[in-house]
């Protein structure tokens, strides 16, 4: 299964290879138009070398290997050859076919044999996406002087990359990506000055990147991302002028950005997310105008949020949370008139929102959560028509009530308020939004009395939070309803009565759409419904610490996807279900301190949870418990 940005990537490499020896052998063919008189005749060490190259190949679900007979493997399938010499210039193999009505996804299982290194006049070679081939890569590929695109990636390749394929200083693209290659990445590419793309994302490279990467000036992507690379960015990458995209996430890299960074000014792309870098970051990005996308996101960068950046009118999506940085947003960020996405969460941000947020027309997704910040949420924030998030759960706001400006906000779909100091009931409103909301949490406040019967009335919402505060009512009936419900989060209230309405939904699918539901730590009194086992697609049922009672129903067994399960502190009674050997999803269980008695069912998950998971029943026994 592709996702569509492979997809995508792989058409490209495809077409525009296709087109490059389209190219190449047109001008060929005009060239000895005069004298060629049929297909070009392959040469004999071109033949030998691809015949040694099928021999390798164990498996090819493609079938495409069963055309390479015969002596002339210019008329061979995948194979191209120049018109007028017969010498082999393009091997294209990818596992990824397409064509004008179809699509095939095939592999290939076996070896890169050395002797395609004895194809001379080769130009490009793509081994993309056989998803089994194994091994090295031959270091007589080096020898394929004229080489200018190399395309070996989403393989099972192992070792290091040969030193030799220095000597390609023809290579203008290099995909070796998606493989399981480790080692450091060798010094050996400061002498392909034609190199244009560089992927080694997705292996397990180590050490630290070479400088030398920073002296190919017709660079214009460098993907490093998904290794175990360490060591700081290269000082000097404001070198690679023409780069366009740079991912170096998913590492280990240390200290800061460069400064050098700003001068490039025509990149697109910059994702450094993962790693652990530190620092201020430098006021010199206000200088990439061309800058669309920047993930910076789960490193340790500290100082503030730099103004220049105002300056970004092409910035669409901007990733910063879970660093360390401080002080106020930057009004001039108001400027970013193209900024889809802004995500800043877990930082230590202070002050207000400042107003100038209200400019930003395009933005669609906004996450302040888990700051500092203070004061009350702007009125020019009702100019965001197109806002579909808003996140500012924990931070030092004290609303008291939900701010009325969230009731402009005509395209919102998802609202966190949470630990935001509201007080009172939930207001009516929540529930006539323009466009329904899909998500609402307020948890973590002081709101108190009833969950309202209008609740059902919200029958677009996914995930409804109101956790950890003080509701006393019981569970409205009206709750059936709300046919897309997949997260149900109430716990820790003064909730009342059966559990019953919250496994009642009338759902549009039979298997039910409820996957998360947390009802612990009330007191909710009555039984289990059996109805809770419609809920195919449930992976988390917790409803500990309430005053439940009567058996646990074995419908609960059907559920396959549960992952945890939670019933204890209750005054459930009869015997475990022998259904629930049939849990094989389980990864927690606790059934402890309630009425339990009777023998624990043998088999599935059940005895490799411990002791503590079934103890507190004093009718309980067989393992882990002691013996009946």
């Amino acid at each position: 299964m592709f996702c569509s940005s492979q997809l995508q990537r792989s058409f490209f490499i495809i077409t525009t290879t296709a087109a490059i020896i389209l190219a190449s052998l047109t001008l060929n063919c005009s060239a000895s138009s005069t004298t060629a008189t049929g297909p070009p005749q392959c040469s004999k060490g071109d033949l030998s070398a691809l015949l040694r190259f099928k021999a390798g190949i164990i498996e090819d679900t493609s079938g495409r290997l069963k055309s390479w007979n015969g002596t002339n493997c210019c008329e061979w399938q995948e194979v191209s050859c120049n018109n007028q010499t017969g010498r082999v210039v393009g091997l294209l193999l990818p596992g990824l076919i397409s064509g004008d009505d179809f699509i095939a996804d095939t592999q290939m299982k076996g070896t890169i044999s050395e002797s395609l290194g004895d194809l001379q006049f080769l130009e490009i070679l793509n081994l993309e996406d056989l998803k089994e081939i194994t091994g090295y890569i031959p270091s007589s590929l080096g020898k394929l002087h004229r080489l200018k695109k190399l395309i070996l990636d989403s393989n099972k390749l192992n070792g290091s990359i040969p030193l030799s394929l220095g000597n390609l200083h023809n290579l203008e693209e290099l995909y070796l990506s998606q493989n399981g290659l480790n080692g450091s990445i060798p010094d050996i590419f400061g002498g392909l000055r034609k190199l244009r793309i560089l992927d080694l994302f997705t292996n397990q490279f180590t050490g630290r990147i070479p400088t030398s990467i920073t002296g190919l000036r017709n660079l214009t992507t460098l993907d490093l991302h998904g290794n175990l690379l360490s060591g700081s960015m290269p000082l000097s990458l404001g070198e690679l002028r023409f780069l366009q995209t740079l991912d170096m996430s998913d590492n280990s890299l240390t200290g800061s950005i460069p400064d050098s960074i700003g001068m490039l000014s025509n990149l697109s792309i910059l994702y450094l997310f993962s790693n652990k870098l530190s620092g201020s970051i430098p006021s010199s990005i206000g200088n990439m105008r061309s800058l669309g996308f920047l993930r910076l996101e789960e490193n340790e960068l500290s100082g503030v949020l730099p103004s220049s950046m105002g300056a970004l009118v092409n910035l669409q999506r901007v990733y910063m949370s879970n660093n360390k940085i401080g002080g106020s947003i930057p009004p001039a960020w108001g400027n970013l008139s193209s900024l889809t996405d802004l995500y800043l969460k877990g930082n230590r941000l202070s002050g207000s929102i400042p107003k100038s947020v209200g400019e930003l027309s395009k933005l669609q997704f906004l996450d302040l959560s888990h700051n500092y910040l203070s004061g009350s949420l702007p009125k020019e924030l009702s100019e965001l028509s197109d806002l579909q998030k808003l996140d500012v759960s924990f931070n030092n706001f004290r609303f008291v009530t939900v701010p009325t400006v969230i009731f402009n906000l005509t395209g919102l779909l998802q609202l966190s308020l949470a630990g935001c100091g509201i007080e009172g009931g939930i207001p009516k409103g929540l529930s006539t939004m323009p466009n329904g909301l899909s998500t609402l949490d307020l948890s973590s406040n002081s709101i108190a009395g009833t969950i309202p019967t209008w609740v059902g009335k919200m029958t677009g919402l996914y995930s409804l939070n109101l956790s950890n505060n003080a509701l006393t009512s019981t569970l409205p009936e009206e709750m059936r309803n709300m046919s897309n419900l997949g997260v149900l989060d109430l716990h820790s209230n003064h909730l009342t009565g059966p559990i019953t309405p919250a496994f009642s939904m009338q759902s549009p699918f039979p298997s039910g759409l409820l996957e998360t539901v947390d009802l612990s730590h009330n007191k909710f009194t009555g039984s289990i419904p059996s109805s809770v086992g419609n809920q195919n697609g449930m992976q988390q049922l917790v409803v500990s610490h309430n005053s439940l009672s009567g058996a646990i129903p074995s419908t609960l067994g059907s559920l396959a996807q549960l992952q945890t399960l939670e019933l204890n502190e209750n005054h459930l009674s009869g015997r475990i279900p022998s259904a629930f050997v049939n849990l094989t999803s389980l990864l927690q269980l606790n059934l402890s301190h309630n009425s339990l008695s009777g023998m624990i069912p043998v088999g599935g998950l059940l005895q490799k949870f411990p002791i503590s998971s079934y103890s507190g029943n004093r009718g309980l026994c067989g393992n882990p418990l002691p013996a009946c």
